[in-house]
């Protein structure tokens, strides 16, 4: 009986014993299964939320920042692309009118080379032609369309500016020292219209003569008319005849030949070379006072 009544208590208490750990595997196995499901969602959740935020909130200032370093930069780039065509467009007005200077230039020293023919005078049209372009164009460029070499042309004229800035220099000093229109002022001019005639030497006749033509200076003595009885009349001298030479020495102004007639001596016979319709004359006059009236003209060499 007591042995019967232990068996049933163990057996009772072996099968609470069992359910009991029944329960604990399967609850241990539902806290289990959780974490290994559920855990990873969450973890999950709990670590991408902070990341999205904090994405969102770099991404905006990123932009905000990029947006206002843009506009910035933006600003700029106009203002140096504006100021950049401000200097374009004033270097092409520039280039512009300079070009338009030149072909004026080149017009007219077209037109002078075309009008003026190899021997005839610069009168009419002609020398309106020419007035206009000596306006426009400077010295050394005359020069050359004269028929100068250029270099020859740009020696002339630094040779004509220092004789110029002497002749100031000169009338500034003897102004300031009170000696203007005396003896002394006189021989100093002298001396400087002497440098000048050693521009003639320096050149020779030839080019001498197309200087003359290029600064616009008379280069030509002509004949305007003979008095009656005179030597000129009686050796067969007529009006419109040009000078060319007197005992062999080219003349290209008046003064010229006004000296050329009192040197040497008085009556002697002396070769004058005129040019008669593109022709040159020999006439043997004594030498004096021709008896003509004389006038200058420019004649392209």
């Amino acid at each position: 009986m007591e042995s019967t009544r232990h068996n049933v208590l163990f057996n009772n208490e072996g099968k609470i014993a069992r359910q009991v750990v029944f329960s604990l595997i399967v609850l241990l196995s539902g806290l289990f299964l959780g974490m290994y499901v559920i855990g990873p969602v969450f973890r999950a959740d709990q670590e991408s939320m902070p990341e999205e935020k904090l994405e969102l909130n770099a991404s905006d200032i990123n932009d905000s920042d990029i947006n206002v370093g843009k506009a910035e930069d933006y600003d700029s780039l106009l203002r140096s692309l504006q100021k950049r065509l401000g200097q374009e467009e004033r270097q092409l007005h520039r280039m512009q009118k300079k070009v338009a200077e030149l072909e004026r230039k080149l017009k007219k020293l077209q037109l002078i080379t075309e009008s003026i023919g190899d021997e005839g005078p610069v009168v009419g049209k002609e020398k309106g032609i020419r007035a206009e372009v000596e306006e426009e164009l400077d010295g050394e460029t005359q020069l050359v369309a004269a028929g100068l070499e250029p270099q020859q042309a740009k020696s002339i004229m630094q040779f004509l500016g220092d004789i110029e800035m002497e002749r100031l220099y000169l009338l500034d000093q003897a102004t300031r020292e009170g000696w203007v229109g005396t003896p002394r002022y006189r021989q100093e001019i002298m001396i400087l219209i002497e440098r000048e005639k050693d521009l003639r030497l320096e050149l020779g006749d030839a080019d001498y003569d197309l200087y003359l033509y290029g600064t616009g200076q008379p280069n030509r003595v002509v004949i305007q008319s003979v008095i009656e009885g005179s030597p000129a009349q009686e050796a067969g001298i007529q009006s419109k005849d040009i000078v060319y030479s007197y005992a062999r020495n080219r003349l290209y102004a008046i003064r010229d030949l006004l000296t050329a007639t009192t040197e040497g001596i008085a009556s002697e016979s002396v070769l004058l070379e005129v040019i008669r319709d593109g022709h040159i004359f020999d006439f043997y006059l004594p030498r004096g006072p021709l008896g003509v009236r004389l006038t200058s003209e420019s004649h392209k060499p």
